[in-house]
């Protein structure tokens, strides 16, 4: 275990005068005369039994508030349960189960029960499904000839019905616990699209106008390759329900935007922009991803549609707006862009799509995951100066508190707290007053981002004597509860279906079994 020297936690104990057993400095015991029957005193004989119906009232009472307590805890663990990026309960420490091959992309999905990921090497680039148990190979399916040290950074995938979320240090590349819609047959599929080139080179059409891109539609169960169809190179798809949408530049510049069943095959809706792009960058993929249920296209001009392909928002960029930062949606209804009108300390624009209120404030939004919904009555961001978070009233833009202290990476909101990481160690604070819950200062800084299971927060540092390890805390009281020993490559922490992950340098370590 840790030393002790290694955590110090701010502790406030509040002592009350009278403990169990506690006597007044006046009181005088009775002597034993005193409690002994009185002979004749009406009802005396009946007193032992009393005291037994009391007894008696007494244990119901604490059980039924045990039970009542434990159903609660549970109701509150099955809640947690639906929450993107919690973990399956964590009973102890951890230790390494398996480890990938070599020359795996930090981004995971789940399907048909498995892990999907791309694999890149020398000249090749697959996806591959693994057992999460194992670890072993379920199929590959090799969809890529690329060049030495290109890698696998031109397939990417998306799973209709298990919209991307979570990842290695951040929210995008986790699976979440559900594994897709069903294609032909009902089998869950695996949509991909594949750069043969990378967007550097520029490549001519074939002499029939196709290209070498293509967009290919995988099955989840055995790898095979249920369809193919060739796309634009600036092709970028991402995952709506059981549906995909898929976005393209044109050569004019204006950007095409489509959702369709995973084949392809019925168009549910299209869109195209009203006017050409006024920066544009051939052979790029289009900046496009699914958010919460709504699309958000983010170049030079941009636009949020809803699920049905109505527009919701717009706006015009400019260069140094592309140039500056993007777009981000949170809470299924906020948009913030950076704000570039200068300025001591960055800003941040925001807009709410439900209400149409615009404000600005200081500092960029700040990711919370996971994220239990507790406070979306409010937005954190990244305060400058010498606050460090700060929460914003998104129907009236005023600043509801400021708590000070670096934010290191993300943030986590569970049960109304929020639990961020600080270059001096865990901080725990109100979510609705910004006061601080409890503190923990480490002897080194963290060396990971944050995950829960609900009941504790799970962090990698270095400890002089045993290299990295991992160590738990908890989030009622941020304590240390235990630590476990890790390989020393281990650089990241991830989530997949609930089931902890570590990444050293293109490998996935399996850190839980499945639950």
């Amino acid at each position: 275990m840790v030393a002790a020297r290694h955590v110090m936690v701010e502790v406030e104990l509040v002592e009350g005068h009278d403990g169990p057993g506690a006597r007044h400095p006046r009181a005088r015991p009775l002597p034993e005369d005193d409690l002994a029957p009185v002979p004749g005193r009406p009802g005396t004989r009946h007193r032992p039994r009393r005291w037994v119906a009391g007894i008696l009232l007494v244990v119901l009472t604490v059980t039924s508030g045990r039970l009542a307590a434990d159903a609660q805890a549970r109701s509150a663990m099955a809640a947690l349960a639906a929450v993107d990026g919690v973990l399956h309960p964590l009973d102890g420490p951890v230790a390494e189960l398996w480890r990938s091959e070599g020359g795996m992309r930090p981004e995971l999905l789940r399907a048909a029960g498995m892990l999907v990921a791309v694999v890149g090497g020398e000249g090749s680039a697959d996806v591959v499904a693994l057992d999460p148990a194992t670890g072993a190979t379920v199929w590959r399916a090799p969809l890529r000839g690329s060049g030495p040290g290109d890698g696998g950074g031109g397939i990417r995938c998306v799973v209709p019905g298990a919209d991307r979320s979570g990842g290695a240090g951040g929210p995008a590349g986790t699976a979440p616990p559900t594994d897709g819609a069903a294609g032909p047959g009902g089998a869950p599929v695996v949509v991909c699209v594949v750069d043969r080139f990378p967007p550097s080179r520029r490549v001519p059409p074939a002499p029939d106008g196709t290209t070498l891109d293509r967009l290919v539609v995988l099955d989840a169960r055995t790898g095979a390759v249920v369809s193919q169809r060739p796309v634009d190179r600036s092709t970028t798809v991402a995952a709506l329900d059981g549906d995909v949408v898929v976005a393209h530049g044109d050569d004019d510049g204006y950007v095409h935007v489509t959702r369709t069943d995973p084949l392809g095959t019925r168009v549910r809706w299209a869109f195209v922009s009203p006017r050409p792009l006024p920066v544009r960058h051939p052979g790029w993929s289009t900046r496009m991803d699914v958010v919460e249920g709504l699309v958000v296209v983010d170049e030079s001009d941009g636009w949020v549609l809803d699920g049905r392909g109505d527009v919701l928002r717009s706006w015009a960029g400019t260069v140094a707006a592309q140039a500056e930062g993007t777009a981000h949606l949170t809470g299924g209804r906020l948009l913030t862009r950076p704000h570039t009108t200068g300025g001591p300390y960055a800003r941040t624009r925001v807009t709410d799509l439900v209400s149409g209120t615009v404000f600005t404030v200081r500092g960029r939004p700040l990711e919370s995951w996971p994220d239990d919904g507790s406070l979306d009555g409010s937005m954190l961001a990244r305060a400058g100066h010498e606050h460090g978070l700060a929460a914003y009233d998104p129907a009236t833009g005023t600043r509801l508190w400021t708590a000070p202290g670096q934010v290191e990476g993300r943030a986590m909101v569970l049960d109304g707290r929020v639990v961020r990481l600080t270059p001096q160690g865990l901080v725990a604070v109100d979510g609705r007053s910004g006061a601080t819950l409890w503190q923990t200062r480490f002897a080194r800084p963290a060396r990971s981002t944050l995950v829960t299971d609900g009941r504790l927060v799970v962090v990698t540092q270095l400890d002089g004597d045993r290299g990295l390890v991992l160590g738990a805390y908890g989030l009622d009281d941020g304590r240390l509860r235990w630590t476990a020993d890790l390989a020393d490559d281990i650089a990241a922490l991830t989530v997949a279906g609930r089931q902890l992950f570590g990444w050293s340098p293109e490998r996935l370590v399996a850190l839980t079994p499945p639950g």
